[in-house]
């Protein structure tokens, strides 16, 4: 999606705003024509005419703190251990986020670069993609994560498995693709994997009879120990 230049400009200019984004107590000045042409949940938001009283002075006032919602509020995504426990449960999670990396996906709207360095930033920025519906840059995320099978060790199978499910939540498709692959390459544990120990229907997709297999070998380090 082309952007232009001179819109880099207007990120949080305290000048021309007429949305106020609320963030732990914290404010962006923004654009709602912006919002809603990178945004599909600010599309939704500003077409929706109930959301019209919450305009003051003719701007928007809008409360994105991550901790506004009734949900389990998680600081990585490791740190869903427990698969089952979540399973079929990922409306009522939320990946914690803060003002500073608030701002840095909201300057993506306006043409900046996204400026994360470590995989969980990377995984929150997409986590902030998926919740915002914001599909260009879920593939930008999904085109750096990518290369994580490069950066750990083969046998951190708990962090393979829980992996692969949050990157069939967060729809990094690319991402889920190259993980199985690196798997399935280097043989990580396939020839330990006992399938029958939960006793689940093979999955249709490949990555998720790629979690399952992962989750039995786990299973079976714990009952040697």
């Amino acid at each position: 999606m082309e952007i232009s230049p001179n819109l880099k400009q207007l990120f949080n200019d305290h000048y021309t705003y007429d949305v106020v984004l609320r963030i732990d107590g914290k404010i962006y000045f923004a654009h709602r024509v912006i919002l809603k042409y990178q945004s599909g949940y600010f599309l939704e938001y500003f077409d929706k005419s109930e959301n019209n009283d919450k305009m003051k002075n003719g701007n928007y006032y809008i409360d994105c703190s991550c901790l506004i919602n009734s949900r389990k509020v998680i600081k990585n995504w490791y740190d869903i251990i427990d698969k089952e426990e979540y399973k079929d449960k990922k409306d009522k999670i939320e990946f914690y986020y803060d003002y500073e990396i608030f701002g840095k996906f909201l300057s993506y709207f306006y043409g900046w670069p996204v400026y994360v360095r470590t995989n969980e930033q990377l995984f929150t920025i997409a986590y902030l993609a998926k919740k915002f519906k914001v599909t260009g840059l879920t593939k930008m995320m999904d085109g750096l994560l990518k290369y994580l099978p490069t950066t750990w060790q083969q046998n951190d199978i708990e962090n393979w498995k829980v992996t692969l499910d949050i990157c069939k939540w967060l729809e990094l498709d690319q991402t889920q693709l190259e993980i199985t692959n690196y798997l399935r390459k280097n043989e990580v544990g396939l020839n330990n994997i006992n399938n029958d120990i939960f006793g689940q229907k093979k999955r249709k997709r490949e990555e998720d009879d790629m979690i399952e297999k992962l989750s039995d070998f786990s299973s079976s380090e714990d009952s040697d120990s």
